[in-house]
């Protein structure tokens, strides 16, 4: 028997049961009241620092596509002030432009594939000497890797390659960051709330950070302090997590992992193929929604930034009251409300993305060739409309935090790290292969290749 936090017994009001492994290892949650070492305030001091370096983590990533299009409208203002400050940024833009499709796919693929190599040596590492630790030097790891990305797109491709591994590789750490933190920080009466609020640094991260590096692209600091910034912002982040001692893992609290009645649990693998279901089409959207606003749907390029933002607010705020609500019932069991909380937002999400497939067929196309003023109109609607469909398609999967994102920590208490980190393998395995099969199916955007995209999206995440 496992005990959550250490409590007296005349501390102990109740112990409240959740879950077991092939019947083999029983996880309890001790209630405590009065006691020291248990559930105190010190979590909502601890949660936005966790949220903020697992953001600043994901934002190191996405800063790297505002900075490539930023390269370019700096030409004209270096040719006014200096020469060889134009010369270069010349040398940079054309660097950028020159990259193949396959390159370009790779500049994605390698965070991905970085991400993947570490992922099962991080567990270990972590289990061996604690989070903490480990956790703070995959910061400083990312945090450098983006300070030297500046001379790496100056340098060559094959230099950008290897940054993005290293930035994967931090990256890899976050979910079993937040399976720590779920397993030891959160009351488990709250424990949808403070899972959904961790975990929605994937729309943390581009929120601020889309704003943030489109300010000082602007600015006449140009594209390179976007990857200062957010390299410093890492780092302060890091230290701050560092000083607030979250995390510490003493050896007595280190525990050998059971992975043979981990594997053999059907419900770990229900957790980790709802996963893969999720992640392919957020990973679908978010990264390649700009492209299909802009080509499919004839949008301005001004408009495609708000609109490929609108998806992942809605998923944060659907997210944290998915989270607030999942706690707050009581008229259904734990395992009913993650049934229920899953299917909705699986099965919500492929009704909403099967209808933007068949809304993106040739009537736009059709309406722009034999344009009038009226019909211009309608394309507006219909282009409105979609992107509204697609950012609901989205963010319906904000109520998976009361399903599998929720049932990860549930049913695996202290080993929580092991079994809620292997959520990330799912996010880089899908950021992986998605960029291959949108290029595959999609290779010149029409309309009718998205809609085969967006059918194969709808197909996994009933799968799953």
């Amino acid at each position: 028997m496992l005990g959550r936090m250490s409590c007296t017994e005349t501390n102990v009001l109740k112990i409240v049961y959740v879950g077991v492994y092939s019947n083999k290892i029983r996880i309890l949650i001790y209630e405590c009241d009065g006691c020291g070492t248990c559930f105190t305030r010190t979590r909502f001091v601890i949660l936005p620092l966790v949220l903020f370096c697992l953001s600043s983590l994901w934002a190191n990533i996405l800063c790297f596509n505002i900075a490539l299009l930023c390269i370019n409208p700096h030409i004209e203002d270096a040719s006014i002030k200096d020469v060889n400050t134009a010369k270069q940024t010349r040398m940079e833009a054309r660097l950028v432009s020159d990259f193949a499709s396959f390159e370009k796919i790779w500049l994605t693929g390698a965070v991905a594939l970085g991400a993947i190599c570490a992922h099962f040596p991080l567990i270990v590492l972590m289990n061996r000497f604690g989070v903490r630790i480990i956790f703070s030097l995959l910061g400083l790891l990312s945090g450098v890797a983006t300070l030297f990305m500046p001379l790496a797109l100056r340098s060559g491709y094959a230099y950008i390659i290897v940054l993005r591994v290293l930035q994967g590789m931090a990256f890899a750490s976050n979910f079993m960051v937040i399976g720590a933190f779920g397993d030891r920080w959160t009351y488990y009466k709250q424990n949808g709330l403070f899972i959904s609020l961790v975990v929605s640094y994937v729309q943390v991260a581009p929120t601020l950070s889309n704003p943030i590096s489109g300010a000082l692209c602007s600015s006449s600091l140009g594209w390179p302090s976007i990857f200062y910034a957010h390299a410093f912002e890492c780092r302060i982040g890091e230290v701050h997590l560092k000083s607030a001692q979250f995390l510490i893992s003493s050896k007595d609290e280190q525990q050998h992992i059971p992975y043979a009645s981990i594997f053999t649990t059907v419900s770990v693998w229900a957790v980790w193929i709802a996963a893969i279901g999720n992640f392919y089409c957020v990973n679908t959207v978010y990264l390649f929604s700009p492209n299909y606003f802009h080509r499919v749907l004839k949008m301005e390029v001004s408009k495609t930034g708000l609109s490929a933002a609108l998806p992942s607010i809605l998923q944060f705020i659907i997210k944290v009251f998915a989270g607030l609500v999942s706690d707050k019932i009581r008229f259904f069991g734990e395992t009913a409300k993650l049934r229920i909380f899953n299917s909705v937002a699986f099965f919500g999400s492929t009704i909403f993305v099967v209808i933007v497939a068949f809304l993106t067929m040739d009537p736009i196309n059709e309406a722009l060739r034999y344009c009038t003023y009226r019909c211009a109109q309608t394309v507006e609607l219909l282009q409105h409309t979609c992107m509204i469909l697609l950012s609901v398609t989205t963010g319906m999967l904000g109520i998976a935090t009361g399903g599998f994102f929720k049932a990860g920590p549930m049913i695996s208490g202290h080993f929580s790290e092991f079994v809620t980190g292997n959520i990330s393998l799912a996010i880089t395995v899908t950021m992986f292969v998605v960029p291959f099969i949108i290029s595959g199916v999609a290779p010149t955007d029409t309309a009718e290749q998205w809609r085969t995209i967006f059918l194969i999206t709808g197909a996994v995440m009933v799968s799953a």
